[in-house]
């Protein structure tokens, strides 16, 4: 879901995803969309505007700051689309 390896997932958000290895350590379920709304963090999962559909950029906000360094010095960057 994140694109990336297992060192680099944060285990509050595995914890959030139920992946294994919580479940000897008697924690609460976790509610549903705690993360939802956190900024950063995210690791390139970001929520649509109006709580629309869930927007995935796998390299996190790189995409972003490539875009706009493209529309900033169109020759920096190579390509026409995201």
């Amino acid at each position: 879901n994140f694109c990336v390896g297992v060192d680099c997932f944060p285990a509050l958000f595995a914890w959030q995803e139920g992946l294994p290895g919580f479940s000897g350590m008697n924690l609460e379920p976790s509610p549903k969309g705690l993360l939802a709304d956190l900024p950063g963090g995210h690791h390139g999962r970001q929520i649509g505007p109006g709580g629309g559909p869930t927007v995935h950029f796998p390299d996190g906000n790189a995409t972003i700051a490539r875009l706009l360094v493209r529309w900033l010095i169109p020759d920096a960057v190579p390509g026409s689309s995201m």
